[in-house]
C-alpha cells in the first residue's frame, strides 16, 4: 500500500538534505586552522553523503512504499 504523502515527504527532506548540505559546508569553509586541502575534502564528503542520501530518498525509499 503506498503512502499518499510521501512525495511530498520525499522533496522536504531532500530540500532539508540540500540546505544542511550548503550550510555546512560553509561553515567548513570558514575554519582556518585547516589547510586549504583539508577543507576541500571536507566539504567533498559533506556533498558525497548529502548525494548518497538524496540517491537513496529518490531510488531506494519509494520500494518500501509499496
Amino acid at each position: 500500500m503506498a503512502y499518499p504523502g510521501f512525495p511530498i515527504i520525499a522533496l522536504a527532506l531532500i530540500a532539508v538534505l540540500a540546505i544542511l548540505a550548503v550550510g555546512s559546508s560553509v561553515a567548513v569553509w570558514r575554519i582556518r586552522s585547516l589547510t586549504a586541502a583539508g577543507r576541500c575534502g571536507l566539504i567533498g564528503a559533506i556533498a558525497l553523503v548529502a548525494a548518497v542520501s538524496i540517491g537513496w530518498i529518490v531510488f531506494v525509499a519509494p520500494m518500501y512504499m509499496d
